[in-house]
């Protein structure tokens, strides 16, 4: 599974001189095989008050930064769910993913 993106966003806060930990948050992605299943993920999305990593359009998927086990990641899958939506665990753990790729970086 290819996190760059995901490493990429995380790597420029950091790097922006602000300390952010990303412990404890997971990447959640909502798979968007057609229109139905992309307005189902923007709906969730603008619901939610949650910002996708990337730009949710048919025939790709929505990556979403969400507190491990937070009522937003519970109600983000619900409603997917609901509507039909597959939803995967992308990164378990981004703040360990973030560590473990700085190690590699040194």
């Amino acid at each position: 599974m290819k996190l760059s993106s995901v490493l990429f966003l995380a790597l420029a806060a950091l790097s922006s001189g602000d300390r952010v930990s990303y412990s404890g948050h997971r990447v959640l992605r909502a798979l968007i095989p057609n229109a139905v299943s992309g307005d189902a993920v923007r709906s969730a999305l603008d619901s939610l008050g949650l910002e996708p990593q990337n730009m949710p359009r048919v025939g790709t998927f929505a990556d979403v930064l969400v507190r491990s086990g937070s009522e937003e990641e519970r109600e983000f899958r619900r409603v997917l769910s609901g509507a039909g939506v597959k939803v995967e665990t992308a990164v378990e753990d981004l703040g360990k993913a973030h560590e473990e790729e700085q190690r590699f970086a040194n």
